[in-house]
């Protein structure tokens, strides 16, 4: 007798579910087709229908729909959650509850701050004080002299100011009333609608240490008819 070649049996797994895609391996393939040949030969033996195996397909298509959904809407949330925890830890949301930085800022805006601790000269940040949060501009950084003339003007200066100054085009001059050093990890600030004041500077009302500030001022985003940058 010919020698005959010997073939692999197919050993047969559990029937797969109804409705579950067919593996792209061939020998798994043929093994999921006997599989569901055998689950439909049981199930007509116990008295399924046609009509019982298409409600029990479309059922378990409808759990599959189900579960697709079930995952996409978990990305959606990953997601969410990843950029609301990033803009926790980049930005701060405040709002305007003071007119001292009007027009730029008003009463009852929201703004988005970035929480960037470095500041420049006209710099528009919000920072905490004993009201609470505040806006203001930045008028001079750390090491600058800030003097207040007779005249009610501002000078900022790199050297300390003493005496008299011309001041503008008609070279009038006017007496220095006080002049003061802005501190180290300090600002001088004021609002837009704020005027400089001998108390204010003699005081330090005026200077905002760095450990105050939560960061620089970037867009106004509520309401939306006055969403923008802040300048």
């Amino acid at each position: 007798m010919a020698n005959q070649q010997a073939f692999p049996a197919i050993e047969l797994q559990a029937p797969p579910k109804w409705g579950q895609s067919l593996s792209d391996k061939p020998a798994e393939r043929l093994e999921q087709i006997a599989g569901a040949a055998a689950e439909a030969r049981r199930r007509a033996a116990e008295g399924f229908t046609t009509d019982d195996l298409r409600r029990e397909l479309k059922r378990s298509q409808r759990v599959r729909a189900w579960k697709r959904f079930g995952v996409v809407v978990g990305v959606i949330v990953a997601l969410v959650a990843a950029v609301a925890l990033t803009v926790m830890l980049l930005f701060s949301v405040n709002f305007v509850n003071a007119g001292t930085m009007a027009p730029a800022l008003k009463n009852g805006q929201v703004v988005i701050s970035s929480k960037d601790p470095g500041l420049s000269s006209g710099d528009v940040f919000a920072y905490r004080d004993r009201d609470g949060v505040s806006f203001g501009r930045v008028i001079a950084g750390p090491g600058s002299w800030v003097s207040i003339m007779s005249d009610g003007s501002l000078t900022i200066s790199e050297t300390a100011v003493s005496g008299t100054s011309e001041q503008g085009d008609s070279h009038s001059s006017a007496e220095v009333k006080i002049s003061r050093q802005v501190p180290v990890g300090s600002y001088y600030v004021l609002g837009d609608a704020e005027d400089a004041t001998i108390n204010g500077l003699a005081n330090a009302e005026d200077f905002v240490a760095s450990d105050q500030v939560i960061g620089k001022a970037l867009f106004k985003v509520w309401p939306l008819v006055n969403f923008g940058p802040v300048v």
